[in-house]
């Protein structure tokens, strides 16, 4: 292909094309797609573009889309607008020029975006903002997002599932003018108001009706409220009469109360005279009975005085019989003492005695001496020389174990880490879904611990099943098998794929995928091509063989993504694609996707190649490393078993050493004995003997010690019994002031009982005189009660007498309270009888009353408003509808002309509920294609997806006809 390729149907530079405001002059085009560079120059009229698949068409309808501020989400190619880059340029540049006005003079609109996606917009040689750009496109009436005005083939569905209120609004927006469009939009504002005003004034008079229904009801309401207030003056007519007449009795019960008063107070006087009289009496007789307690008191102190005296005298003979105890106890102690040092000066005597014996044998053999000396320095130079052996095998095993830790043992424990690491591919796998996919993680995680709740085997997320075999494989299986199902749990059952959703999706609100894939015990799909008759292409194996796991899951791959049928090759594969099959439509090749397309009216094949990544997602374990590790280890293992075998040849030799040097060493230490046993049988000699002369030194004297004991005893005991003396005489004195003190309190209980009888006549007068005062207390307090009563009655009486609405029947009440009684009860009776009545009853009914005026006058206005409304309708309609019925007129008319051509017969129809509800205006399509089958709506589910093709294209050529803007866009496979 040239550097810049010119598509045109018409000389770019003609001046005779009539210049139409929005009409595309030109579309440019560089590194987008397919495209190097190329500018495409459209005709004055309808342009068609025809070719195979995969020449580029879709390519320049994506350009101007995206040219004229569209979204990649409208076009079916990618979703990413990175994506529309040429492979191996990093910028996409497209420039769309369109016509501003009949003088030819034109603006161009240019985007350029890069692979990471974010666009740099331009108008003419300005920059500019997505927001202005957009809104300078709009100035042209071109609408991208309007399936009347842009029709990509992969939205001719949703068009047949346009409703016609929908198609009639896309219609009037691509060919009216903006009075047109706005006109509709006032009258649906007005017929929405004229509505609300309808259904307002419907519910006003609902409201009115309910008032006035509510407005009667309070009307008997109020009668009765009239009459229980009537009841309710009398019944407080009757209760003001009965407070004065309770107020009379309170005043004659004041004046009983104050009679009784004088009476209590002249009998406390009385008592007061009988209690003075007698208390005379016995101030005497107190004091005499004072002394007597008081001679009592003396007594019993000095009963305790002797008792104290006593006690201590006790005290001290336990204190004299204790001392001769603990003498004897000492005596004894040190006789068994005596005894015990007698036996051991023996036993260290007769010690003493052999070790003499000994010593002088051994001074007696000499000549020995010399032979052991001899002995003695033969084995010290047998030594040195083993020790000096011993020395030069540890420095070689020392360097052995420093080779071995410092060259062999760090670099054995890191392969064996990182050979580990390698094979632990389930915990990278968890690590990498508890990163990036948290609700994931948390389900796989409550799953482990619930899996016996499930009646068959549920599989984890297919990235935690699935082990690629070469981790440079897995980049093909992240670029077939979208994340969603690589994320996805798998059941064997139905049941259970219900109850874990249930489970995690319901309960925990997790976002994650369940699928079903039946049991299996072998794999169920095979290649339709042996791999064997693709190797000449390139091709090595299909995906299949590429990946283990549970056959369940590889059927259910195979069934959705179909992985035994994509093969997988080298870069060889991109110079062998004329070769491949036609039935192999998707392949990899190196970094590269291959998808082949044929046609099926050409046969000519088209190939679109997509460079791929790996999404480090199937994180699997490294065979070529983790082989190449296991070789050096093994090599390691084999230089580190040469240096431990002679490690363990040199620690025998050390060991056998050994065993010869401590030989030697314990013959010589028997020699050193033999040789020190002379100074040491002298010096024992000399100990035994200074511990022979200590016990000499440390006799113990019985005899003096016996005669100190008797000593000690004698005097002891005549302290104990001179104090058994003083305890008698004690004794003696206790018993003395026992009797006295007994005699002193039958003196007191025989005054006691002389004086009994004026004792009583106290106790009595006492309690008389204090009833007395209780009385008089009382009826003080109760006389002061009752004019508190009289004084609080009098004030209510007096103030329910003012407000009594009737003095007349006031004045008539009986003047007992019995009689007052009955008719205050027949008045409650009759309140009663009548049930609560709302106080407010009275001001409801007046707001009642006013709220029904409002309402009416309510009703008056939106009637008038709504009168007013309609003659605007009316106008605004007059004005609008005629340009409509002309529109869809013409319509009609070329619709059916196109339709008629072809051999059919179409329709285009205005309907609507009624002039005025705009709401359902809409415009529906009808069709024939059959001669005995009778007119139908063109919808999604009558005609074919072919006859839907034909209509929808043909609505589109008639609406050129009549529409103010020249831009429309048809993009179909159809030919």
């Amino acid at each position: 292909m040239p550097r810049h390729q010119i598509l045109q149907t018409s000389d770019p530079t003609n001046k005779s094309i009539a210049a139409v405001k929005g009409k595309i002059r030109s579309v440019y085009c560089k590194n987008f797609v397919t495209y190097g560079e190329c500018t495409f120059y459209p005709t004055e009229y309808l342009n068609v573009i025809i070719g195979p698949n995969g020449t580029g068409k879709s390519t320049l309808v994506s350009a101007i889309v995206l040219g004229l501020g569209g979204k990649p989400e409208l076009l079916s190619r990618s979703s990413s607008l990175g994506d529309y880059v040429k492979n191996g340029r990093s910028e996409a540049v497209v420039k769309v020029e369109i016509l501003r006005d009949a003088s030819g003079k034109s603006t161009v609109f240019e985007r350029q975006f890069p692979r990471s996606g974010k666009s740099t917009y331009k108008i003419g040689e300005d920059s500019a903002s997505e927001k202005n750009y957009i809104a300078a496109i709009a100035e042209f009436k071109i609408q991208i997002n309007n399936l009347c005005q842009f029709l990509p083939q992969d939205r001719v569905q949703d068009f047949a599932k346009m409703d016609p209120q929908k198609i009639f609004l896309n219609t009037i927006n691509s060919v009216c003018g903006t009075e047109t469009i706005t006109k509709f939009e006032e009258l649906k504002k007005l017929r929405v108001n004229q509505v609300s005003e309808a259904d307002g004034v419907k519910k006003k008079k609902d409201a009115l009706e309910q008032l006035q229904i509510q407005c009667n009801i309070l009307q008997q309401h109020l009668e009765r409220y009239n009459e229980q207030q009537e009841y309710q003056n009398r019944l407080a007519v009757c209760e003001a009469k009965k407070m004065q007449l309770e107020a009379q009795n309170l005043e004659e019960l004041k004046k009983q109360q104050s009679r009784d008063l004088s009476h209590a107070k002249k009998k406390l006087e009385d008592e007061h005279k009988v209690y003075d009289n007698i208390m005379r009496r016995q101030k005497d007789i107190t004091k005499t009975s004072q002394q007597l307690a008081k001679d009592i008191t003396l007594k019993e102190r000095h009963e305790q005085t002797i008792t104290v005296e006593k006690q201590y005298v006790e005290d001290q003979i336990k204190s004299l019989k204790d001392s001769v105890e603990q003498s004897r106890t000492m005596f004894l102690k040190k006789k068994r003492e005596k005894s015990e040092y007698d036996k051991d000066l023996q036993n260290e005597t007769n010690i003493l005695r052999l070790l003499l014996a000994d010593l002088t044998k051994a001074r007696e053999n000499v000549n020995a001496d010399r032979t052991w000396k001899v002995q003695k320095a033969d084995l010290d130079q047998k030594i040195q020389r083993l020790k000096e052996e011993l020395a030069g095998y540890m420095k070689i095993r020392s360097e052995i174990n420093s080779k071995l830790d410092e060259q062999y043992v760090p670099e054995i424990g890191l392969l064996k880490r990182r050979i580990e690491r390698a094979n632990d591919v389930y915990a990278q796998k968890l690590e990498l879904i508890r990163e990036k996919h948290s609700d994931v993680y948390r389900a796989v995680q409550w799953l482990k611990d619930n899996k016996d709740l499930f009646e068959g085997r549920v599989y984890n997320p297919m990235i935690m099943e699935l082990s690629v075999r070469d981790p440079d494989h897995a980049k093909y299986f992240e670029n077939t098998i979208s994340t969603r199902d690589l994320l996805a749990f798998t059941c064997e059952r139905k049941e259970d794929v219900s109850l874990l959703v249930n489970e995690l999706c319901v309960k925990q609100k997790l976002q994650i995928n369940v699928g079903h894939a039946p049991p299996a015990n072998k794999l169920n799909y095979r290649a339709d091509i042996p791999i064997e008759s693709l190797r000449s292409c390139g091709f090595s194996a299909y995906l299949i063989d590429l990946i283990e796991g549970p056959l369940a899951i590889l059927n259910y791959l195979c069934n959705l993504n179909g992985i035994h049928r994509i093969p997988i090759g080298t870069s060889v594969v991109n110079e062998k694609t004329d070769d491949i099959p036609n039935n192999v439509n998707f392949f990899f090749g190196g970094d590269q996707l291959y998808s082949v397309k044929v046609s099926r009216y050409s046969g000519e094949k088209s190939i679109l190649q997509n460079q791929i990544r790996g999404k480090n997602q199937l994180v699997s374990k490294s065979t070529n490393q983790i082989q190449e590790a296991e070789n050096r280890l093994r090599e390691l293992k084999r230089g580190s078993d040469q240096l431990k075998n002679q490690r363990t040849s040199l620690e025998a030799k050390i060991e056998e050493t050994n065993v010869l040097r401590e030989e030697f060493m314990t013959k010589k230490r028997v020699i050193d004995s033999k040789l020190a046993e002379r100074a040491q049988l002298e010096e024992k000699c000399r100990r035994q003997n200074d511990k022979v002369k200590q016990l000499k030194n440390n006799a113990i004297d019985l005899a003096d010690m016996e005669a100190k004991f008797k000593e000690k005893v004698k005097s002891c005991l005549q302290g104990i019994l001179q104090l058994q003396n003083k305890k008698m005489e004690i004794l003696k004195n206790l018993q003395q002031a026992f009797v006295d003190k007994q005699i002193a309190v039958v003196k007191e209980r025989i005054f006691k009982q002389e004086n009994e009888e004026l004792i009583n006549a106290i106790k009595d007068a006492t309690e008389n005189k204090m009833i007395a005062m209780r009385m008089v207390d009382t009826i003080t307090r109760t006389l002061e009660k009752t004019n508190q009563q009289l004084e609080t009655k009098l004030t209510e009486a007096r103030k329910a007498k003012r407000e009594c609405k009737s003095l007349d029947l006031f004045n008539l009440l009986p003047n007992t309270i019995d009689e007052l009684r009955e008719s205050i009860n027949e008045f409650k009776g009759r309140l009663e009888c009548m049930g609560d009545v709302d106080q407010n009853v009275a001001t409801e009914y007046r707001q009642k009353c006013a709220d029904i005026e409002n309402i009416k006058e309510d009703i008056q206005n939106s009637d008038a408003n709504r009168q007013d409304i309609s003659a605007q309708i009316r106008a605004l309609h007059a004005s609008w509808y005629p340009e409509i019925e002309n529109i869809v007129a013409t319509l009609n008319c070329h619709f059916g002309d196109f339709m008629t051509s072809m051999g059919y017969v179409g329709e285009v129809n205005l309907i609507r509920r009624n002039d005025f509800d705009y709401d359902t205006y809409g415009i529906q399509i009808m069709v024939q294609y059959r001669s005995n089958a009778p007119l139908q709506a063109l919808d999604r589910h009558t005609q074919s997806g072919g006859e839907r093709a034909v209509a929808i294209a043909i609505y589109t050529l008639s609406l050129q006809h009549i529409t103010h803007v020249p831009f429309r866009f048809y993009w179909s496979a159809i030919h």
